[in-house]
């Protein structure tokens, strides 16, 4: 599996439907996010349309949340935008200060409950599933 390219792709995500999010530690020099999605079957890319993906988010070097839980409906992806906070941005800069590497994909997930995840990471890999029932 090669890792996504074209990351304009990830507005193909709008609307998917989140049935997890999982930090993955299993590699202590490799961690990563993965997100087990179904994405709306009228999203616009016929790929992806109706699909079950796993969207894996690798070699995650510094990550913030605010999760809400306590919700009533299923949780959705509003949207995906380049860029994280000034607060995340610092960190970055003070990490790279004293010689850590820092990658440079940076993104600000947005979540229909309102839960916003912020992550630097080296890499997203997108595994098409199965077509959604």
């Amino acid at each position: 599996m090669d890792p996504l390219t074209d990351l304009s792709l990830l507005d193909y995500l709008h609307d998917a439907v989140v049935a997890s999010l999982d930090w993955q530690t299993s590699e202590p020099k490799r961690r990563h996010f993965r997100l087990d999605i179904t994405v709306d079957s009228e999203a616009g890319y016929p790929p992806w349309n109706g699909r079950h993906l796993l969207v894996t988010l690798c070699e995650v070097a510094i990550s913030r949340a605010m999760i809400y839980g306590l919700q009533s409906a299923p949780c959705r992806i509003d949207t995906i935008h380049n860029g994280i906070s000034t607060e995340l941005l610092l960190e970055c800069k003070r990490l790279q200060s004293i010689g850590i590497e820092v990658p440079a994909l940076q993104f600000t997930w947005v979540f229909g409950d309102g839960t916003i995840l912020e992550v630097v990471c080296g890499q997203i890999f997108v595994q098409v599933e199965s077509r959604a029932d």
